[in-house]
């Protein structure tokens, strides 16, 4: 092999080894913080839109309840794009009073099971506004959409799993609960 040969694998497998989670679309939740990726927490990204927002509480909530133990980070990107963009501004004012309320729910949740909340569940969840749909046209997601579709990272930022809601929650579960397994026996038995 010659050197630009080598150069050149070294710089596909580079490519290749690029963080899976470093996806399209805002950086920022609707409160205005950065939303992390790939920084050693399993993360729980789902794709809603204003006529799939309502089936979120009947799904995902009692799905993240299950994954107490995994303790992902959470991330829903809302898709804008059916939403005319004089109206942005009202909509970005309601999906944030929607993470005020869902913060509200899944802490009620926790309470009617009898445990507690965990302590940085307001840090660890992230509401995404996503005006032009870009981070949901990256996962195939048309204008419209009508079931809600969830993505589940591992700690290293690898996909696990991917599907739609209420369809692929055991298969989120499975995923997030046998990655934190792994990550659990690789650090000596925590894995945080």
């Amino acid at each position: 092999m010659t050197k630009r040969w080598t150069k050149w694998m070294v710089m596909a497998a580079a490519l290749l080894a690029a963080p899976v989670m470093a996806a399209t679309g805002p950086s920022e939740d609707v409160l205005g913080r950065p939303v992390p990726a790939d920084d050693g927490r399993p993360t729980l990204v789902i794709y809603t839109n204003r006529s799939t927002e309502s089936s979120l509480g009947e799904y995902a909530l009692p799905m993240l309840y299950e994954l107490r133990e995994e303790n992902p980070r959470v991330v829903v990107k809302v898709d804008m794009r059916d939403i005319p963009g004089l109206f942005h501004g009202v909509a970005r004012g309601k999906i944030k009073q929607g993470y005020h309320d869902s913060l509200r729910d899944m802490q009620q949740l926790f309470v009617a099971k009898g445990e507690p909340a965990p302590k940085d569940m307001g840090k660890q969840f992230f509401l995404v506004a996503d005006a032009k749909g870009e981070s949901h046209q990256s996962v195939g997601l048309e204008k419209g959409f009508d079931v809600p579709v969830v993505q589940a990272f591992g700690a290293d930022g690898r996909e696990l799993a991917r599907g739609a809601l209420p369809k692929v929650g055991d298969k989120i579960q499975r995923a997030l609960s046998a990655d934190h397994e792994l990550a659990s026996n690789a650090s000596g038995g925590s894995a945080r």
